[in-house]
């Protein structure tokens, strides 16, 4: 098995989804005080021969946290600009605003999602002003104002969507900040 070095691909890849022998990765490219960017890379040729190519790229107040597949679209929720970017898998990108229906006006900061299994709705975790993990302090790059999850009807076969509805979690007893940092889907028969 053969690894990619540095070169290759940015740092700090954090999800990644699996499309049949190809990985679709993002990479944080790092921060400073003032921006952050990332990176969505195709790597082929695995497990021997891997080869890293560069397909997305964002600079200034980005932060791709999470892809996910949905249809033959990849979904990246941005939790600092509060957008999505939907990628085909030739790199043709599109990006809609996460802050619109029933997140107008607010600051969501979208992170983990999840589909349904038949792919008609998407789940997204949605960060507190808060934040637990991966908040750069004065940057601010992950603090929402809503802590909770939203979800999103899926349009023309994953090329699409839209903000259906939000569920904002209550303060637990004894907790001191709502921060849902990932979601699972459980079907119950």
């Amino acid at each position: 098995m053969a690894t990619l070095g540095k070169s290759a691909i940015g740092p700090q890849s954090c999800c990644a989804a699996f499309v049949k022998d190809t990985v679709w990765t993002t990479a944080q490219g790092g921060a400073t005080t003032a921006t952050t960017s990332f990176n969505l890379y195709q790597v082929t040729g695995l497990p021997d021969k891997p080869v890293a190519k560069k397909i997305l790229s964002r600079t200034g107040n980005v932060e791709s946290h999470s892809v996910i597949l949905v249809g033959q679209y990849l979904w990246l929720a941005d939790r600092f600009a509060n957008t999505l970017d939907i990628v085909d898998q030739t790199g043709d990108a599109r990006t809609i605003s996460l802050a619109s229906g029933p997140l107008a006006g607010h600051d969501p900061a979208p992170d983990i999602m999840a589909a349904s299994p038949d792919e008609s709705r998407v789940f997204v975790a949605l960060r507190g002003r808060t934040p637990l993990t991966s908040n750069i302090k004065g940057l601010d790059n992950a603090v929402g104002d809503v802590g909770g999850f939203a979800i999103l009807t899926v349009r023309d076969g994953g090329r699409d969507a839209v903000v259906n509805s939000v569920v904002a979690l209550p303060l637990a007893a004894g907790a001191s900040v709502v921060d849902p940092h990932g979601l699972r889907i459980r079907i119950v028969k």
